[in-house]
């Protein structure tokens, strides 16, 4: 096996962050309103702005990578805790 055809750790929690990321990107433009109901005031309906919107749109996709990240390190942690241990005596 070459050095650089090894998975890491590292390597390992970047592909859930990723996939994490692009589901909470295409979560955020689904999901956040371009326009939004007031109840009170003269105003029913108030328009975003462009930077708010995509501020949003960026934030889900934060979250979406750190929670794909993190369940990714858990299960890698409980599989290397599965994993039966080598013995050097063979």
């Amino acid at each position: 096996m070459s050095r650089h055809s090894r998975k890491t750790p590292g390597k390992r929690l970047v592909i859930p962050a990723m996939v994490g990321g692009t589901a909470g990107w295409i979560f955020g433009l689904n999901a956040v309103p371009t326009r939004v109901e007031v109840e009170e005031g003269t105003r029913g309906v108030v328009v975003l702005s462009p930077g708010m919107y995509w501020m949003e749109v960026f934030g889900f996709a934060v979250w979406f990578s750190i929670l794909g990240s993190l369940i990714g390190g858990g299960l890698l942690f409980f599989l290397r805790l599965l994993k039966p241990k080598r013995s050097d005596e063979t």
